[in-house]
């Protein structure tokens, strides 16, 4: 194999893997509508998490005062 094969090798191979990472890339974009809802669905309930965690720390402040009275 002389440098000529050698280098049109490495230029095919190049190619190739380019060609590769392409298509990756592609199949990839085609979850990022499905990340982004399930993104603002973990938001949504980190909030409400946060609202029933409120609400749990103002009942249990409640029921020690009773407990406490």
């Amino acid at each position: 194999m002389d440098t000529r094969e050698k280098a049109q090798n490495v230029q095919l191979s190049k190619d190739m893997t380019l060609a590769g990472n392409h298509s990756l890339a592609e199949g990839n974009l085609l979850y990022q509508p499905k990340l982004d809802a399930l993104k603002a669905t973990l938001t949504q309930k980190y909030q409400e998490l946060q609202v029933l965690f409120e609400a749990y720390q103002i009942k249990k402040t409640k029921l020690a005062f009773w407990y406490t009275a």
